[in-house]
């Protein structure tokens, strides 16, 4: 068994009854590709076809394209040819157009045909010059892993079966089997990035240690296992703290600031990506200093980017949206109170404050709701927060305590209300209020006596 037949057979990339197409340029990799495929033994050999693409950008175009067609012919495959009209007259961009143009062909081809698997030659060496061009270019972490072994692809996936194959071992075989291919008189170039590092930059890392061609490749592997892993569990949390829609994401901020520093940059860079589709606009330094903004800012506040985007903070939730949406607050489900003479909001039209006995009565918002409690039956913080299942609370003039469920029923609370509802909660879990509904039986009507905290809760229905 050759080495190439052990490497298909392991991987199990096809089967006999499985209709590959294989892309052929011509040249010596795609041709040694094309050999290897059809040398296989009938127990590992699909059904073949080849596709080849005529970009009609050199004089010798026509000639390499009727190579391929005869070659496939003695190979007693069919060959599937396109010819690039457009080519000829590009000046600019033309690597990139070029290699759209190939795959939306080699697409097309897989479904007018009924194949399902795509094979191209990318070798160590491709391999190696792309992780270089990927560092050098920047980008996302996931997008310096390199060329990936397989995909799906159009109806199908994609496979490079030679990834595991230096250059120099794909000329060596077609030396030893007698080939025949084309030089691509490109390749010769230094226009292209690709060609600088193949011709100046990876000769010399060769001089320094001949194996970099395989550590580069084996890095590129790699790296795409560890991306994967850490994809997974970044999936995970990314559920549990940011919430997405199509313009926006919100964040619970103290789940976010309760990881690490990392996980942190990493949460917000996939949750800008999923949303925007192009995480590329925004800054690393924009990501950076909003987790710094999160750090030292409370209550409510905003934090604009460049480009047309701004963080707002309602305590402890922060929504990242377009500067030309219109501010959307939601309740959030918890404020911590933990200053008192001070007010906190609850959302755009609801405020709550914790201030020491002796206020002036005055002062108070009109309309607002009041609730003494005596400054020794309660630490600090207080934690506002809408109901939980199994919530139960004493109230005036009841006996030990009643389901907050309950409660709310013999008065008659419509379900969203219920909802809605803010409960004021001490340290050690008891109620001392639901919030227009009842009182704990630790409240007394003392607004001026000085040994009490006076709870304060505002609502402007004007804004609603």
């Amino acid at each position: 068994m050759t080495p190439f037949q052990y490497i298909v057979k392991k991987n199990k990339w096809f089967t006999p009854t499985d209709r590959v197409l294989i892309a052929v340029s011509g040249g010596v990799d795609s041709i040694v590709l094309l050999d290897m495929m059809c040398q296989l033994p009938s127990d590992l050999r699909p059904i073949i076809g080849v596709a080849h693409v005529n970009h009609q950008l050199r004089d010798v175009s026509d000639v390499e394209e009727q190579f391929v067609q005869e070659l496939a012919t003695a190979y007693d495959v069919p060959c599937y040819c396109y010819r690039w009209a457009e080519g000829a007259d590009l000046q600019a961009g033309i690597e990139y157009e070029a290699r759209e143009i190939r795959y939306q062909f080699f697409e097309q081809v897989m479904m007018d045909q009924q194949f399902n698997v795509l094979l191209t030659a990318h070798h160590q060496d491709d391999q190696a010059e792309t992780v270089l061009m990927k560092l050098i270019r920047g980008g996302l972490l996931e997008e310096k892993t390199g060329i990936p072994q397989q995909r799906t692809f159009g109806p199908g996936k994609i496979i490079r079966p030679l990834l595991d194959y230096t250059k120099v071992e794909l000329r060596q075989y077609a030396a030893e089997h007698k080939l025949a291919y084309k030089e691509d008189a490109s390749n010769a170039s230094d226009q292209f990035l690709r060609n600088r590092l193949r011709h100046d930059v990876l000769p010399q890392l060769q001089a320094e240690n001949p194996q970099v061609v395989a550590h580069l490749s084996e890095f590129a592997q790699e790296l795409a296992e560890l991306v994967e892993a850490y994809q997974l569990h970044l999936q995970e949390l990314l559920v549990k703290v940011i919430e997405l829609d199509e313009e926006s994401l919100t964040v619970d901020i103290p789940l976010l600031l309760s990881h690490s520093r990392a996980v942190q940059k990493l949460l917000l860079k996939e949750g800008l990506k999923k949303v925007f589709q192009q995480e590329g606009q925004f800054n690393k330094q924009y990501i950076e200093e909003t987790l710094d903004w999160l750090q030292t800012s409370t209550g409510n506040s905003r934090l604009d980017w460049q480009g047309g985007w701004q963080c707002i903070r309602t305590y402890n939730v922060l929504r990242i949206q377009r500067q030309d949406q219109p501010a959307v607050f939601k309740s959030t489900d918890e404020v911590v109170i933990s200053v008192i003479n001070q007010w906190y909001e609850l959302s755009p039209t609801e405020m709550f404050g914790v201030f020491n006995s002796g206020i002036d009565q005055s002062e108070l918002p009109e309309h607002a709701l009041v609730l003494s409690i005596p400054q020794a039956a309660i630490k600090l913080p207080l934690r506002l927060r809408h109901r939980q299942p199994g919530d139960r609370m004493t109230y005036k003039g009841g006996r030990g305590t009643k389901k907050l469920k309950d409660i709310f029923i013999n008065q008659k609370v419509p379900k969203v209300e219920r909802d809605q509802a803010w409960l004021v909660v001490e340290q050690t879990g008891c109620i001392l209020w639901a919030i227009g509904y009842k009182q704990c039986r630790l409240s007394n009507d003392a607004i001026t006596d000085t040994m009490n905290y006076i709870l304060v809760y505002q609502k402007d229905d004007a804004q609603e």
